[in-house]
């Protein structure tokens, strides 16, 4: 089987959003006045769910894969479509520092944006808007992408301007793409029980994902 090509992804007019600080492959859309981030994906209930899992199992995989150590992973009862919750509609909970090589750690950062809009297009969900909210769900996980590469190299991120994955974020996109490829079968079950239960312990992600009790995929 042939590996996943989405230089076609990799367009130059990428766009800067003043609300946000963002700078994002999809324009801002027009919403209504109150619209919550995970409402703005305007999705049935269910579908929601599963969209917001896929975005942390995304995380869960890539972070079981590189032996990164984390306590637990969840959803929000609320979805993140209350009012007041401006954010994404779960979170990895981490209980203690861990290193890692920068191109491993940033992947597992990217990985559960791009996770969350392979979802939607495989299931034919995907359009300008609900792409643009992936991203912008993916804020905090994009601020600290920024702040990394920073630290590593005292300049700012580039967007479609170099193949460095380490520097540029459609590079990165390329390489956090091709190891969900690889893992997207383990994505699929961990999204698919955190969907159900809401929340699992990383030894509970990792059983069910196949890696055994301590995880570690390669």
């Amino acid at each position: 089987m042939n590996g996943p090509s989405f230089r076609t992804e990799r367009r130059t007019d990428w766009h800067f959003d003043a609300w946000s600080g963002m700078t994002t492959r999809n324009p801002k859309p027009e919403l209504p006045p109150g619209t919550s981030v995970t409402g703005a994906l305007d999705l049935p209930v269910g579908e929601l769910r599963r969209a917001l899992a896929t975005h942390e199992a995304g995380h869960v995989a890539a972070m079981l894969y590189f032996g990164a150590p984390f306590e637990r992973v969840y959803i929000r009862d609320d979805l993140g479509v209350a009012p007041d919750h401006p954010g994404s509609g779960g979170a990895v909970v981490f209980g203690t520092t861990w290193s890692a090589p920068l191109r491993d750690g940033l992947i597992m950062l990217a990985a559960g944006e791009r996770a969350q809009d392979r979802w939607l297009r495989e299931n034919g969900r995907w359009n300008a808007q609900r792409g643009w909210v992936t991203e912008l769900a993916a804020i905090g996980d994009r601020r600290d992408i920024y702040e990394a590469v920073q630290d590593a190299f005292d300049e700012d991120v580039t967007f479609a301007a170099g193949d460095d994955p380490c520097r540029d974020l459609a590079a990165l996109h390329d390489h956090t793409d091709t190891l969900l490829f690889m893992l997207w079968e383990q994505v699929g079950r961990i999204a698919d029980a955190l969907a159900r239960h809401g929340a699992l312990t990383r030894a509970q992600a990792s059983h069910v994902a196949g890696f055994g009790a301590k995880g570690g995929g390669r």
